[in-house]
């Protein structure tokens, strides 16, 4: 019986091969449900198309209708990165959420324009997701939340009962003072 042993060439040659095949750019498509809210209530839910593009410079997130690529598309980049409407959004804070015995890391990211009043959004990411949950800070209002399947809605159901301060939504808002 002969043993075959694989040569120090080969090796480097088949570790080469893999990590160029684990480098390089892919696209990738799948259908989610996108929940518009008004007063924190859902008003419209659509089925739409995620087009996740993978590349060097980061994974592009694609929500798209049709023709339309909705807004909320964006580009992470980094692991403190948040491109949004062009704009860098700074990574705010993270919350793990334990489902099924697996951990996932919520990422809270603020959107706010500089000179604008009432824009500033959270943006809650889940890197085994995407994005699931926009709330407006301006109007104190949630926006939308994107549902992939049964384990991201119960990240969303988790983030929507904190009561750290992580999700504004549930903090109330105290009366102005009075000043007579």
């Amino acid at each position: 019986m002969i043993k075959r042993f694989i040569s120090p060439f080969r090796l480097l040659l088949l570790l080469l091969q893999l990590s160029f095949v684990s480098c390089a750019d892919y696209t990738s498509k799948k259908k989610v449900v996108l929940h518009h809210y008004s007063d924190n209530k859902i008003v419209k839910s659509d089925s739409i198309d995620l087009v996740l593009e993978r590349k060097e410079t980061g994974v592009k997130y694609l929500y798209t209708s049709g023709v339309d690529t909705l807004a909320c598309s964006f580009l992470k980049s980094s692991d403190s990165t948040f491109i949004y409407q062009k704009k860098s959004c700074p990574l705010e804070s993270t919350k793990i959420v334990c489902i099924n015995n697996h951990s996932y890391c919520v990422e809270k990211y603020l959107y706010d324009e500089t000179d604008i009043i009432d824009e500033e959004c959270d943006l809650f990411y889940c890197k085994e997701y995407g994005l699931l949950i926009l709330y407006d800070r301006g109007w104190c209002n949630l926006v939308i939340t994107i549902e992939y399947d049964a384990i991201a809605e119960k990240i969303i159901e988790t983030v929507f009962s904190d009561t750290t301060g992580f999700y504004l939504g549930n903090l109330s808002i105290p009366p102005p003072l009075n000043r007579e």
